[in-house]
């Protein structure tokens, strides 16, 4: 997996030890030097402004992902790759980002390997501007291993910081990806019209606050392959807002009111997509949890058509609320 005619493979310790390593040539025939290079996970570069945490790698230098993580990491001439590995489930679309931070020279590059060490996938720029992105449905439950690396591997150039993403969705990079910089909806970003944290049971519900809603990215193109509802209109590449909720024994429920043609996406803590058009009533969107997860939800609002922009109000309750409810309610 090393590219050209290198070889590479992937290693999962399970105990301590001695390992033997045994090379040849491929056919018998050919002969001339060679090196062995050995690559872990190293801690890396600590927190960075996107919300990227430093990931904790074991004795071995090989670092845990979930579904949702994002971590920040350096690849340098010293350590030009990092091992991650994550459990999934058969059937299940993950989507892995790899984007070089702003002041970094690096030209990502990532492999995805299942426990037996069987080069799955791999990518070089499908997340635009030489960062990488894989997306990639398991055919079984199990563990998987993630190599972030650079173009070129050990005889590469390139170097500096960058973010590795992990999301139980994804798209055709051709469409642009549910993350990154590719055209797409990116939950790394900073949202629009600011956060809050509610914890179930908040005593002002409904949660409101007023947002515009609409922008250049379109919403089927971004996330409609894995979204789970009706995927229309344009939304900013940013999230408009984002919730930290810690949940309880209620539903959760989020929709939009305005004076135009509405639609919400919704990335859960779990990196599912949600999407929705007039399903609240009145060309309004709404979204309900049934069993909502604790953590972060991130939220954007588009326009039904793409030179829109509609002023109104997100509404974040526990409630049995509605567009139509609120609007009646209100007299609109």
């Amino acid at each position: 997996i090393a590219g050209q005619y290198d070889a590479g493979i992937g290693i999962m310790p399970n105990s301590t030890g001695d390992r033997t390593f045994i090379f040849e040539s491929y056919n018998g025939g050919s002969a001339g030097n060679y090196a062995m290079i050995i690559i872990g996970a190293a801690p890396g570069a600590g927190g960075s402004s996107t919300g990227a945490s430093t990931p904790n790698a074991d004795e071995a230098g090989i670092a845990g992902m979930q579904y949702g993580d994002l971590f920040q990491n350096v690849i340098d001439d010293a350590n030009y790759g990092q091992i991650y590995v994550f459990e999934g489930r058969a059937g299940d679309t993950v989507t892995i980002t790899m984007e070089a931070a702003s002041n970094s020279t690096l030209d990502p590059y990532l492999y995805l390997l299942d426990i037996d060490e069987t080069l799955l996938a791999e990518d070089d720029d499908s997340a635009g501007s030489l960062n990488s992105m894989l997306i990639y449905t398991l055919p079984a439950d199990g563990t998987y291993i993630i190599v972030a690396t650079r173009y070129g591997v050990e005889n590469g150039s390139t170097a500096g910081a960058y973010t590795i993403s992990l999301a139980s969705g994804g798209t055709s990079p051709t469409t642009g990806g549910s993350t990154g910089t590719s055209g797409g909806l990116d939950y790394a970003l900073s949202p629009n019209y600011g956060s809050t944290a509610l914890q179930s049971g908040f005593a002002q519900d409904p949660f409101m606050v007023e947002i515009t809603s609409g922008g250049p990215v379109s919403i089927s193109q971004a996330v409609g392959g894995v979204c789970s509802g009706i995927a229309n209109g344009y939304a900013t590449a940013a999230p408009d807002y984002r919730l930290q909720y810690t949940a309880g024994n209620y539903n959760l429920r989020i929709f939009f009111l305005g004076d135009g043609d509405t639609t919400m996406v919704i990335n859960a803590p779990d990196g599912s997509w949600y999407c929705d058009d007039d399903g609240g009533g009145l060309l309004q969107p709404m979204v309900t949890f049934t069993s909502p997860m604790s953590g972060q939800y991130d939220i954007w609002v588009g326009s039904y058509s793409p030179a829109a922009y509609v002023p109104g109000s997100l509404y974040i309750t526990e409630r049995d609320l509605t567009p139509e409810g609120v609007a009646g309610s209100s007299g609109k």
